[in-house]
């Protein structure tokens, strides 16, 4: 759940045109502040389209039945997550304890 205050933009809907894959976009602001949600549809699941800043700290979090792999791009706090054929990613320049909380408020189970 995105936190009180925020105001949706979208969804967007995008088609590859190379490869045919299908990705929606949905995005959250609060002034400066921003998140966004992503699906992209992937048929080919051996690596991830997310990018990493150079740190080497990738964290794990388990929530539910869900895997997320917690990083930093560019100063945002990034975390990515598959679902069968679609890899998931919630980006944000809110704080990773921000980030941590939507994850555990939405996919805990019985949420």
């Amino acid at each position: 759940e995105v936190p009180e205050g925020f105001t949706m933009s979208g969804p967007y809907f995008y088609q590859d045109e190379l490869t045919g894959y299908n990705e929606v976009a949905i995005d959250y602001y609060n002034g400066s502040n921003y998140i966004s949600f992503t699906i992209l549809e992937e048929h080919n699941i051996d690596g991830s389209l997310y990018e990493k800043d150079n740190s080497n700290r990738v964290e794990v979090l388990e929530v539910g039945d869900y895997t997320f792999y917690m990083f930093s791009n560019n100063s945002d706090s990034v975390a990515a997550w598959r679902y069968k054929q679609y890899e998931c990613g919630i980006s944000t320049n809110l704080g990773r304890d921000d980030l941590v909380s939507i994850i555990r408020y939405s996919y805990a189970e019985g949420a």
